[in-house]
């Protein structure tokens, strides 16, 4: 069965922007081209993520770890566990994803969102000294240098005038 998660997120995310390490904890049923009991996805624009197909063979509840990254984005809660619960339908004898939820920390199944993600484009950096250029204090060094040898000059034209 394609399994995929909905993140709760406020507007849209750029495409290819935020990446997903999913890992299959207790041996859960991962998608055929899982390694080492790991396989990577995008999250889409709409705050989705494609677990992959994944061949569920039992009833039950499977965990798997959520490993978000991103470089241009920043998100408060970028690891969480999921629970996938497979329940089968007796008339038909086939399995089917029942839903889907987080689990906090404290081992309780909780809402996805609920997490508390807090995934937000992350903010160009500037630094105080870059930010405006005209009150930047290396810009002031060359004024600095100026008034200090104005000054110097203007000490030495007034000794030679009272000197003579």
């Amino acid at each position: 069965e394609n399994v995929t998660i909905q993140l709760p997120v406020d507007g849209d995310i750029e495409e290819g922007k935020i990446s997903a390490t999913i890992t299959g904890k207790d041996n859960a049923p991962m998608p055929s081209d899982a390694e080492d009991g790991k396989t990577n996805s995008l999250v889409n624009p709409d705050g989705s993520i494609n677990l992959g197909d994944i061949t569920f063979t039992e009833p039950g509840e499977y965990e798997y770890g959520i490993k978000l990254d991103s470089d241009e984005y920043d998100i408060d809660v970028d690891e969480f566990t999921i629970v996938v619960k497979v329940k089968l339908d007796e008339a038909t004898n086939t399995l089917y994803v029942d839903g889907i939820v987080a689990v906090d920390a404290d081992g309780n199944e909780i809402s996805l969102e609920d997490l508390g993600l807090g995934i937000r484009k992350r903010e160009e950096e500037t630094s105080d000294d870059s930010a405006n250029p005209n009150t930047s204090a290396k810009n002031y060094a060359p004024a600095f240098a100026i008034v200090g040898a104005t000054i110097a000059a203007l000490g030495c034209a007034t000794r030679a005038i009272r000197r003579r």
